[in-house]
């Protein structure tokens, strides 16, 4: 994602929304976590970023603005810094959420013992620089309020090229993160030169993480 205009500074914005599925045997416990990520590059997760880490950071760098990532995080282990075990929430650069909003409180559980699926839609808007998240089952439509309305502008954490995707991970429990389905559609800005390309790159599986990372650069 090429995120910023050389000349106006303008921010691209996006939509994306994807079909997922989060499963977890019968009788046990959902962890630790699934999530859409904008990431700065396509190295492999960091050491010792299992569990509460999600793939994103580890104990060292988790909170770093070095980190330049972004990600929308659906959480099914409650840490001591969370509100519960089923929660949306924003993380900037750190798993410890900027924001976060119980799931609970909206009928929908993540990793339910009957195994749902769910729809998540995300919109930026680069010029307002408003973040927008969404999550309902599978066949329903869009609901009309977000169940996150943030003011972000990406251009004070992210790569002006980024790369989007979707990150995982297990710790004492197991559960099966699936994307079923990925729409993304993404704002090509003006530029100086004319010639523009997309590039697609599908990341390989870590024990104990996921990592899918998706590069546009124009």
């Amino acid at each position: 994602m090429d995120g910023t205009h050389k000349q106006t500074n303008i921010v691209a914005s996006f939509n994306t929304s994807f079909l997922i599925n989060i499963y977890r045997s019968p009788n046990t416990t959902a962890g630790e976590g699934f999530a859409f990520i904008i990431a700065p590059d396509l190295s492999s997760p960091p050491i010792a970023s299992e569990a509460q880490y999600l793939g994103l950071t580890n104990s060292t760098f988790d909170g770093l603005s070095s980190n330049q990532l972004v990600a929308l995080e659906l959480d099914t282990v409650k840490q001591d810094f969370d509100p519960d075990d089923n929660h949306m929430g924003l993380d900037l650069n750190s798993i410890r959420s900027n924001t976060t909003v119980s799931l609970s409180n909206h009928n929908i559980e993540i990793a339910p013992l009957n195994p749902k699926n769910y729809t998540v839609w995300i919109q930026y808007d680069g010029v307002d620089k408003v973040f927008k998240a969404y999550m309902t089952l599978e066949g329903l439509p869009r609901p009309a309020v977000p169940l996150l309305d943030i003011q972000l502008n990406l251009r004070d954490y992210v790569n002006q090229q980024s790369y989007f995707g979707f990150a995982a991970s297990t710790g004492n429990w197991t559960q099966l993160n699936c994307v079923l389905g990925w729409n993304l559609t993404v704002q090509i800005l003006p530029q100086e030169k004319d010639t523009k390309w997309i590039k697609i790159l599908v990341g390989v599986g870590v024990p104990g993480l996921l990592l899918l990372l998706v590069a546009i650069l124009v």
